[in-house]
């Protein structure tokens, strides 16, 4: 939790004084390790540099009290990010935009991140520090929960591997390296995980690594939301953080509904970011990987043609 890191505690008043962001190095890991499968992964992409540690240089930050949803998969954040637009954020659960407003940032920018208001999803708990420094008024919104469980090394469920078959898939974990589709995913659980293919030992070291980065920022930027607590996901305790008003999204002592679909389809990601896109040469924009696992084709080919303007959906 905030304060418990010393090192990480230092940092939060960085944005108070230029001395300590030129002077101090953040370490972005907090002990995590990043896996030998992960290093051509990310040299690849052009995103080694977001696991190392780094200097919060005095330029290049925005005043833009952007919200980041710092908790893991499965912790919430679904339904979270739904609520964060329900109170008039544009807000985006799409770890596939997150991954290509990283390719428009560098090691000392993280500007587009300015494009929308909120963001969700992979791998934005690895991203706190980098998004700390260059946004000082920065909000985290983490979810939690009491035991933290996922394990991409075990097989699927039997019934699921035999859908999968019937669908063209063979595989029966989410851990092939070969797979082509997956490629994406892979450059996303390497930044938040330190591996391709997690353990639940691995896991549960960025599930701690998550809380702990909380520190660098001040205790009054936080609000925790503990899936697993008594009135940890009530309604009161986010509106009364984003909206300083604990009736915003209705009854305050409310539990925050289940989100029934995405909070921002890819779609409207690129809607509420375009403000940003429009006036970068077109060659720099960013174009959605769309390779497609077989059950997607598949599902693709039945369908035909799209008849809307073209491009991502």
């Amino acid at each position: 939790t905030a304060g418990q890191n010393a090192t990480a505690g230092q940092n939060a008043t960085a944005g108070q004084n230029a001395t300590v962001w030129d002077t101090t190095v953040w370490d972005t890991r907090l002990g995590t390790m990043v896996s030998p499968e992960c290093e051509p992964i990310l040299a690849k992409a052009g995103l080694a540099w977001l696991t190392k540690p780094f200097k919060c240089s005095a330029g290049n930050h925005s005043t833009k009290p952007i919200v980041v949803g710092t908790g893991l998969g499965d912790t919430g954040t679904h339904s979270v990010a739904a609520a964060v637009e329900a109170l008039g954020f544009q807000s985006c659960h799409r770890w596939k935009i997150n991954l290509e407003l990283l390719r428009l940032s560098r090691p000392d920018d993280l500007r587009p991140f300015a494009s929308a208001d909120a963001y969700f999803d992979s791998p934005m708990a690895a991203l706190l520090p980098r998004l700390a420094c260059a946004f000082p008024n920065l909000r985290a919104v983490h979810t939690t929960r009491a035991v933290y469980v996922r394990d991409y090394t075990h097989a699927r469920r039997p019934e699921r591997i035999a859908q999968l078959a019937a669908q063209g898939d063979q595989h029966a974990t989410k851990c092939d390296l070969a797979r082509p589709y997956l490629q994406q995913n892979f450059i996303a659980r390497c930044i938040e995980y330190g591996s391709p293919c997690p353990t639940q030992a691995v896991a549960s070291a960025a599930f701690e690594a998550s809380h702990a980065r909380l520190a660098f920022l001040p205790a009054a930027q936080v609000l925790v939301m503990n899936l697993s607590a008594p009135h940890g996901f009530d309604r009161g305790r986010l509106a009364q953080f984003l909206r300083g008003n604990a009736s915003a999204l209705g009854k305050p002592d409310e539990f925050i509904p289940q989100a029934t679909k995405r909070s921002a389809d890819t779609a409207d990601c690129e809607r509420s970011l375009g403000k940003f896109w429009v006036g970068l040469p077109a060659e720099t924009k960013p174009q959605l990987q769309r390779t497609s696992s077989p059950a997607a084709a598949a599902r693709e080919a039945r369908r035909g043609p799209s008849s809307g303007s073209g491009g991502n959906k």
